[in-house]
């Protein structure tokens, strides 16, 4: 090392700017940049910025549902029912619950949950970001859905908010089904899946874009 390169200036590292950086999506976690693919019939988004907290217990649901109803959060008994717009509280099994919400984080939602709860009798665990969440939405988001799972997508498509636990090919997924919203009435889905599966899934709905947009052009809507 020569006098001259030890006068050469140090490189200053910011940690501060590194760790206020935004996180990487899923999807940009595994190489792949775009999130987003429209069209008329069809729209495919990757949602990101969400709180997703699961929490099992085994206290009495009386006592738990009431616990929680005193920080608007709505608990219901049935298996596959969802309660609430945002958050919203999917029913997965009997004793566990997914609290999703776009606009709280799971800071405070673990804040309105943790009080309510017997600590010695139920676990909660944030898996926000354990998770990758991809929204459907238009005519033709059924007629993909339809292709690559078993689930009555037409007979579901009728009925309030629910959720379903199913695989889609090889990716075992949670399905949220939201009502039909807007002028368009386009049906909502949400499919949650374990975030190491995010560029398969992604990759499998957006080859399966083109057909089921055809099978709508042939065929319309569900009915």
């Amino acid at each position: 090392m020569t006098d001259e390169s030890l006068r050469q200036p140090m490189v200053t590292i910011d940690w501060a700017e590194i760790t206020a950086a935004a996180p990487a999506t899923p999807l940009q976690q595994c190489g792949v940049l775009g999130d987003v693919s429209e069209s008329e019939t069809l729209s495919l988004s990757q949602l990101t910025r969400l709180g997703l907290v699961r929490l099992n217990s085994l206290q009495p649901f009386e006592v738990l549902r009431s616990g929680l109803a005193a920080h608007n959060l709505p608990l219901s008994s049935g298996v596959n029912q969802c309660l609430g717009e945002d958050p919203s509280v999917l029913c997965l099994a009997p004793h566990e619950w997914l609290f999703f919400s776009e606009f709280l984080g799971p800071e405070r939602l673990l804040a309105a949950i943790l009080p309510a709860i017997d600590p010695d009798r139920s676990a909660v665990l944030d898996v926000t970001d354990a998770l990758a969440v991809f929204r459907l939405a238009g005519a033709a988001a059924p007629w993909l859905l339809n292709k690559l799972c078993g689930l009555d997508l037409q007979g579901g498509a009728q009925t309030a908010p629910h959720c379903a636990r199913n695989r889609m090919q090889d990716t075992p997924l949670t399905l949220h089904y939201r009502p039909a919203e807007g002028q368009t009435r386009r049906p909502v889905f949400d499919l949650l899946c374990d975030r190491s599966l995010a560029r398969y899934t992604w990759e499998l709905l957006l080859r399966s874009q083109p057909h089921a947009e055809e099978l709508y052009r042939h065929h319309g809507s569900f009915s």
